[in-house]
């Protein structure tokens, strides 16, 4: 009975050390897993640090380009404006040209 007991008792050490090796792999395994779950955290957090500037950087090309667009409708506007008067500065100037023509005649 000394015999069985004793083969037992190496039966149950062998298991013992195989769940010991089991749950060091498992403490690895844990330990892995947090370090993931670490560097995911790192990861957003980066993320949302490059959304924060990119979304700041549109707001500001949005803005240059408002000012742009502002200037443009100015330029136009000045433009339109310059049209008009050359438009009647030449009907003058045509007039003008008319009535040193018929004074000719005359």
């Amino acid at each position: 009975m000394g015999e069985a007991v004793k083969a037992k008792i190496e039966e149950l050490d062998k298991r013992l050390d195989l769940l010991m090796e089991k749950l060091a792999g498992m403490k690895d395994a844990q330990k892995g897993v947090e370090e993931l779950k670490a560097r995911v955290a790192e990861l957003e957090d980066e993320l949302r640090r490059e959304k924060g500037v990119k979304e700041e950087l549109l707001k500001k090309e949005k803005e240059k380009f408002s000012e742009l667009e502002a200037r443009f409708k100015i330029l136009e506007g000045k433009l339109s404006v310059e049209k008009r008067l050359r438009q009647e500065a030449l009907k003058r100037v045509q007039g003008l040209i008319k009535e040193l023509e018929d004074a000719k005649v005359e």
